[in-house]
Order: structure tokens, then C-alpha cells, then sequence
């Protein structure tokens, strides 16, 4: 939990720094570290990494077509343009919704 703990820090920092090319190619750099650390603890824990990306990978896909049902119920035919709170009440209600 500390190496996914730092990574997730390491992140937050280049997320911060000034945007530049070399900036971005390290930001990328840390998300694939903490992708590792991830999947370094599905393997501590006793998971199968693979199994775990297609799990979580299916619950996302569940809650995004609940979001795609939300704004359909709503009369939208899309979310662009939407703030970042509107979008993550969609996502909450989805959840909510489908679990």
C-alpha cells in the first residue's frame, strides 16, 4: 500500500508541475508505476491481475451505460458541455442504480 501510496503522490506532483512534453511523458511514466503497484497487490492479495481488470472493466462499463440511461431519461442525447459536478452526479445516480 505505501509503493501504491507514493505513486499516487508522484502523480499528484506532475499533475501540478508545468505542463510540458517531458512533464507529460513522466506523468504517463508514474500512471504505468501505479498500474504495477496495482496489480503487484492483486497478486499479494491472491488475485488474478487479469480477472481483476476484467472485473472492474465490466462494472464500469455497467455504471457508463446507466449514465448513457440517465441522460437518455433526461431528454439528452449527450453529456458534453456539462460541468464536472453534473457529470459526477450522473455517475453517483448510476452507481447508485446498478451498483
Amino acid at each position: 500500500m505505501s509503493q501504491i501510496e507514493s505513486e499516487c503522490q508522484e502523480i499528484r506532483d506532475h499533475l501540478h508541475a508545468s505542463k510540458t512534453e517531458a512533464t507529460s511523458v513522466m506523468l504517463q511514466e508514474e500512471i504505468g508505476d501505479l498500474l504495477h503497484a496495482a496489480f503487484s497487490l492483486c497478486v499479494f492479495c491472491g488475485f488474478s491481475p487479469s480477472d481483476t481488470l476484467d472485473k472492474t472493466l465490466l462494472k464500469f462499463e455497467r455504471r457508463l451505460n446507466a449514465v448513457k440511461q440517465l441522460a437518455n431519461e433526461q431528454g439528452l442525447t449527450h453529456l458534453n458541455g456539462h460541468s464536472f459536478d453534473e457529470l459526477m452526479h450522473f455517475w453517483a445516480t448510476a452507481k447508485q442504480r446498478v451498483g
